[in-house]
């Protein structure tokens, strides 16, 4: 009898896994039938087991029991992560910490993440960001590797809400946030950074001492996969323009190194299984360096792999692919929920599932060699990740295909001349040599930025994350799966696709609700039911614009409200109202109204508030400092300046409860003890 799927012991095992572990998500907010739905899943895989064995099927007994045992695994270390003991919230405490790299002075403030933390006494895992109210720069002296202690009240953040899973809190392993004033640090001691902060400090200052601030911050991403010191703009022209991964260590990063180093090696003439262990250490300390993210071991995993059975027999990348992600799972089941993760994973899938008969069909219409690998490898990637883009970002970009085509082989170039330099870069005096890959990136930063502003070069869709089960269902159409006509099976296959995203829910689809989006922009909208009221900083309308195409928001038209309306910012309202429409300016009495000129040629209404409105403007001193409504009992304070001590006797605002957010930014606070807003959070008005 013909089979319906090739049998992929690794493939079969990585599906049971990543089913038990969404399964104990499902336990965690409905503990009977996630239970019920666990324990039917495991009586299945003994069933399995067992009949296979009387069989006498040696291969899928062993395929299913090993899928009993790692199943069982990711469970226990998924359960494990999400309940280990954290601080309890009980206000003010004593805490201390060692300052890591993430160490920024931004004017009057400074944001620094702790290790090493202990809360009240008591030693607590993970990390902490603290953002410190530092107005004359007493606490600028501060570095990595210094010790600080200091009270605060810190916000313990849950990794899991509901169906949400907190992945950057996994990621990033930022526990706990807290606020505080630099009079609220009691002492401080010098330290050194470790041994890995180091060098990548060393690192980060030399490229941008040789290649200038933005390019060399670009540099380092490209190299560490460290956004940190990239700016936003040229991040977010990156992410428009589809090649937004160079900035995150990805297979193609593990494959150019390992293809350098591999060459470099062969140079030396040394013996091909010395050769490959040199190049598996070299890529290991690479992912160390990196921080370990999510894709770099993945990518590390499959290339060793694939390396390995190149000398112990046949290479099958999807097997290679199921159990770099089987490993990946049980180093940290919550990796499934990553968006990192899964974008990796659906990349090298796409792959290895679509990139050959592209490539063939690319060929059929009598495109240059170059380009037909080039098009069909990255329409084959587009194909994989698109339902993951518009989960994760709310955004396609429709020219990224053709942008990756053209800008592979450059982008790859591109990296393996910094990393070839790098060792020279090291040396103050050779700086100079920067020169050359800054070039690199200015061009590619110029054609990045230009495809961004290219009419419709992102499209905002909102779709549920049922919308990522598209991937195991295109496995269908795949030539992996022989049942049936190809063409009939593609075209089911693709109904059933088109079906789960016509399923999903659209955005935030309630009807009161205040909604922190946040971005380098912050921005504070709030729903009253069919009006969006929205509160932002518009020193930059594009990144307000960014922030809320980010959104679960179904919202396209706004009534905004403000401070005062400049001819600045009006230039920047006009160009929020190419993606969005504005249906009215709220100002309150006496407002700066120089701009609203620009906004009348277009139309737009502009009046001052009144009692009717959704919000209520908020006066100190006689002044209009901000916006005002209700969260069902809790009062909403919302205002684009920093939120200081001199609003306490006014709103009651509790130090290290409100959110601070960026400088420049939206900032909200409410008069009772609750957590912060974040990212994506919102609260139900009642």
């Amino acid at each position: 009898m013909r089979r319906v799927v090739n049998f992929r012991p690794c493939l079969v095992i990585l599906l049971f896994c990543a089913t038990g572990i969404i399964l104990m998500l499902v336990a965690f907010n409905i503990a009977p039938l996630g239970i019920a739905l666990l324990s039917g899943l495991f009586i299945l895989l003994i069933t399995l087991t067992i009949v296979c064995s009387v069989l006498g099927k040696l291969n899928m007994t062993l395929t299913f029991a090993v899928a009993v045992c790692v199943t069982a695994a990711a469970v226990y270390l998924f359960y494990a992560a999400v309940t280990r003991p954290y601080p309890a919230e009980s206000g003010s405490a004593e805490i201390t910490g060692r300052i890591t790299e993430y160490c920024e002075h931004t004017g009057s403030e400074l944001v620094v993440t702790l290790d090493g933390l202990t809360i009240g006494g008591d030693e607590a895992a993970g990390r902490m960001t603290v953002t410190f109210t530092d107005d004359y720069g007493l606490l600028s002296y501060l570095n990595c590797g210094d010790g600080m202690t200091f009270r605060a009240s810190p916000s313990v953040q849950s990794i899991v809400d509901g169906m949400t899973v907190n992945t950057y809190s996994v990621r990033s392993d930022v526990l706990y946030y807290a606020y505080a004033d630099e009079s609220d640090v009691i002492s401080t001691t010098e330290g050194a950074p470790s041994a890995m902060e180091s060098v990548r400090i060393y690192m980060r200052d030399s490229l941008m001492r040789g290649m200038g601030e933005e390019f060399g911050g670009i540099a380092f991403g490209m190299i560490a996969g460290d956004r940190y010191a990239i700016p936003e703009e040229a991040n977010s022209a990156f992410s428009v323009a589809g090649i937004g991964h160079i900035l995150s260590v990805s297979g193609l990063h593990i494959a150019l190194f390992a293809m350098a180093l591999t060459r470099f090696l062969r140079f030396l003439r040394l013996p091909r299984l010395l050769r490959g262990l040199m190049v598996m250490a070299g890529l290991i300390i690479y992912a160390v360096f990196t921080g370990g993210a999510a894709s770099a071991v993945r990518s590390l995993i499959m290339y060793s792999v694939s390396m390995w059975m190149r000398f112990f027999g046949r290479y099958d990348p999807l097997s290679s692919l199921s159990a770099a992600c089987i490993i990946c799972l049980l180093i940290s089941p919550l990796y499934l929920f990553d968006c990192g993760f899964l974008m990796s994973a659906g990349a090298v899938f796409g792959l290895i599932a679509f990139s050959s008969p592209l490539v063939r069909l690319m060929f059929k219409a009598h495109l240059p060699r170059f380009l037909a690998f080039g098009l069909g490898s990255s329409l084959s990637v587009q194909i994989a990740i698109l339902p993951l883009t518009a989960v994760f970002f709310s955004e396609i970009g429709l020219y990224s295909v053709i942008v990756n085509a053209l800008l592979m082989p450059v982008l790859s170039a591109l990296f393996i001349v910094i990393v070839a330099l790098l060792p020279l870069l090291l040396i103050p005096p050779l700086a100079f040599l920067g020169f050359f890959p800054a070039l690199g990136i200015a061009w590619i930063g110029a054609l990045s930025a230009f495809v961004s502003s290219l009419p419709f070069a992102a499209v905002t869709v909102r779709v549920s994350a049922l919308a990522v089960l598209v991937i195991p269902v295109s496995f269908l159409a795949t030539r992996f799966v022989l049942i049936g006509n190809k063409y009939m099976r593609s075209v089911f296959t693709s109904l059933l696709c088109c079906a789960l995203l016509m399923l999903g829910e659209n955005g935030l689809h309630c009807t009161d609700a205040v909604v922190f989006l946040g971005g380098s922009s912050a921005v504070t909208v709030v729903l009253e039911q069919d009006t969006a009221a929205l509160v932002a900083d518009w020193s930059r309308g594009e990144s307000v614009s960014s922030a809320i195409s980010r959104s679960r928001l179904t919202s396209v038209s706004f009534d905004i409200y403000m401070l005062s309306l400049d001819y600045d910012t009006a230039l920047e309202l006009l160009a929020f109202s190419d993606s969005y429409t504005i249906n009215s300016v709220i100002l309150p009495p006496g407002a700066d109204t120089t701009g609203s000129g620009v906004l009348t040629d277009i139309g737009t209404d502009i009046r001052v508030c009144s009692s009717y409105e959704a919000l209520s403007a908020a006066y100190i001193d006689s002044s209009p400092r901000g916006w005002t409504c209700f969260a069902g009992d809790k009062l909403c304070f919302i205002t684009d300046g920093v939120v200081s001590d001199e609003y306490l006797p006014f709103f009651d605002i509790v130090r290290g409860r409100a959110y601070y957010g960026y400088d420049s930014s939206v900032y909200a606070a409410f008069t009772e003890n609750i957590p912060a807003l974040a990212y994506g959070d919102c609260v139900i008005i009642a």
